[in-house]
This record gives C-alpha cells, sequence and structure tokens, in this order.
C-alpha cells in the first residue's frame, strides 16, 4: 500500500502562516470592535477568526493525519469533529476550481455537510491532495478494498 495515496498529513508550514494571519486578523477584528460603533459585529468576526486560528494550531502542534483511508472508510483528524465514516455513507468527492494555485476537495457525507480539505494545509500541497482524492474515488467505487495496481 502507498501511504502517498492513503494519508495526507498537516503541513507545519501552511499552519504557521495560517497561525500568524489568523492573529493579525483576530486583533484587528477586536481592535475594530473597540472603536466601532459595531462592535459587536466585529466582536463576533473577531471571535470566529480566533476559534479558526486556533484549530490551525492544534493542527501546527500535533502535526497528526489530516484524513487517512482504512479498510473501512475515511479516518478524519478531531478538528473536523468526525473521527471514521464508512465508504458507504460518503456520497461524492469533488474537486474545486483551483484559485491562486490552491485547490480544495470536499468530501460529501449523507447526512452531513461537506468536509473541505485545502491543498495549502497538507504536505505536498496540490499533488498529494489529488492523488489522495483519486484514490479516495477508486476506494468508494470498489466498496472499501485497495484497487490493484500494474507495475
Amino acid at each position: 500500500m502507498d501511504r502517498g495515496l492513503t494519508e495526507l498529513r498537516f503541513s507545519r508550514g501552511g499552519a504557521a502562516v495560517q497561525v500568524a494571519c489568523g492573529m493579525a486578523l483576530t486583533t484587528c477584528c477586536i481592535w475594530l470592535a473597540y472603536l466601532s460603533a459595531f462592535g459587536v459585529l466585529w466582536l463576533a468576526a473577531g471571535l470566529f477568526l480566533f476559534w479558526q486560528t486556533i484549530r490551525v494550531g492544534w493542527h501546527f502542534v500535533t502535526r497528526d493525519e489530516a484524513a487517512a483511508l482504512t479498510a473501512h472508510g475515511l479516518r478524519l483528524h478531531r478538528s473536523y469533529a468526525r473521527t471514521e465514516i464508512p465508504f458507504a455513507r460518503i456520497s461524492a468527492v469533488d474537486i474545486g476550481p483551483e484559485i491562486n494555485s490552491m485547490q480544495n476537495i470536499y468530501i460529501r457525507v449523507r447526512g452531513r455537510l461537506r468536509i473541505r480539505i485545502q491543498s495549502n494545509e497538507v504536505e505536498g500541497g496540490k499533488p498529494a491532495l489529488l492523488a489522495f482524492a483519486e484514490e479516495l474515488k477508486a476506494r468508494m467505487a470498489l466498496g472499501g478494498d485497495e484497487p490493484q495496481r500494474d507495475g
């Protein structure tokens, strides 16, 4: 089994940049909340950004698997608030458009919202993300069995 196709790990560089930007934006929102008549809105935006920054910081510190394919399904990092999703519950894997050299995959799960994984969040970037998406699609088509590869 090729580990490069079956797991995605969080990138420390991407997470570090996101934490730095998130903290700067959170600080700006709180400062604007202090100065503005629309303080509640700026404070809400700041708290949302702070939560996202904490989540990305968790990725940076733990450097765990973002996602991994198992014999039974897709195992996701705890920050996605989900553990293992059986292949039968995954309804689609969509590859989003490329924007500023970044790309997303969207994993749609029956009865839940879609899960988004960005290429700048994982080691290996866009090639690793696209290879993982194709492997996930192949596993879904085979009902979870590992596809046979030539060579």
